[in-house]
């Protein structure tokens, strides 16, 4: 959950790092990046709280419980959840045009969408695999991003008027 809650934080920063090149990216990709890992957040929370209610019902009335919370609320997000992937997809091309190199897009929307897959299969691999992958290019990006920061803030100091 931390690990959710963190990377909801990142979405908003680098939308808000890319939203003066490419506003449209930056906003579109904030928003469904944001709302899709607040959704996969939610998820979570719900899950590890249910047995904790669960645990001072009897038998069948928390199996009763439980299969409501994960046939109905948890099951109708999941789909929603994908608009993260998505939304972190579109900053990463937001980010190549903010000054980030290209691999980086290519790496975020790869691992984004192989984590949702690892997760959807249970495959702890390519989860592994996946989050390595989004976490390389958005390090990239990141990178990228500071590095054009830093060449537009040396340009500007070199284009003062003299006088």
């Amino acid at each position: 959950m931390l690990a959710a809650g963190l990377l909801v934080a990142g979405t908003a920063w680098l939308a808000l790092a890319v939203a003066e090149r490419s506003p449209k990216l930056a906003l579109t990709g904030g928003i469904l990046g944001a709302g899709g890992l607040l959704i996969v957040l939610f998820e979570d929370g719900v899950s590890a709280t249910t047995p904790a209610i669960a645990g001072g019902l009897d038998h069948a009335a928390a199996t009763g419980l439980l299969e409501r919370v994960q046939s109905g609320a948890l099951a109708g997000l999941e789909p929603l959840s994908l608009l993260g992937d998505l939304g972190l997809a579109l900053l990463g091309f937001a980010a190549v045009k903010a000054g980030a190199s290209r691999w980086t897009a290519t790496a975020i929307a790869a691992g984004a969408f192989g984590e949702a897959a690892g997760f959807a299969t249970r495959n702890k691999p390519l989860l592994l695999i996946s989050f390595a992958v989004l976490l390389a290019g958005l390090a990239g990006a990141c990178a990228g991003l500071m590095a054009g920061q830093t060449r537009l803030a040396w340009t500007d100091e070199l284009m003062v008027p003299a006088g």
